[in-house]
């Protein structure tokens, strides 16, 4: 287990390398440049987001090339749409007034919530849910996937969506791990 795992780069399957990915490195640098000065552990993640988008065109392994030639390297890598089989888990650790709100939700729209996906994203990330299959690893350098501490380096357009997600988290038999959660915003 490492002390953080680290969330950059957040892109749509229907997307290409742009200046919110750009501005994203910037900080996670800056992130990554202070925990190495604390002699803190990490890894870095990245989540494409698969569930979303309509159309999916864009090629992971060009993306990650992009991020390596940019200057940051990423340890592993998540398709959110694989989180959605997660759902379950989180659904049973939810106090009944939370799950009762997001199963209407997800009945009523037919799909997941970005801010549920997102807590399962948390939970795996956490190493509350274990799935091997759905963690690629992207890098030869040696990181555990799991952390102690997250930080999320994302656009401030996400603030309501990870918020909500914490609230999630905190409606859990685990809702200690909300203070545990931290993000960087650009």
């Amino acid at each position: 287990m490492v002390d953080y795992n680290i969330e950059v780069a957040h892109i749509y399957a229907d997307e290409e390398f742009g200046s919110e990915q750009a501005q994203s490195l910037v900080m996670a640098r800056q992130v990554i440049e202070k925990l190495e000065r604390e002699g803190k552990t990490y890894c870095v993640t990245l989540m494409i987001d698969n569930y979303n988008p309509d159309e999916c065109f864009l090629d992971a392994n060009e993306y990650l090339q992009t991020l390596r030639t940019c200057g940051l390297g990423v340890d592993y890598l998540v398709y959110e749409a694989d989180l959605a089989g997660h759902s379950q888990v989180v659904m049973d650790l939810m106090d009944d007034k939370t799950r009762d709100s997001y199963q209407k939700y997800i009945k009523k729209k037919g799909m997941f919530p970005c801010s549920f996906l997102l807590s399962v994203w948390y939970l795996l990330r956490f190493g509350y849910i274990e799935d091997a299959a759905i963690i690629h690893k992207v890098s030869e350098r040696e990181a555990a996937f799991c952390a102690r501490h997250l930080i999320s380096v994302v656009p401030q357009r996400f603030d309501t969506v990870e918020k909500k997600a914490t609230k999630i988290i905190l409606s859990t038999r685990h809702c200690e791990l909300a203070q545990n959660i931290q993000r960087v915003y650009y």
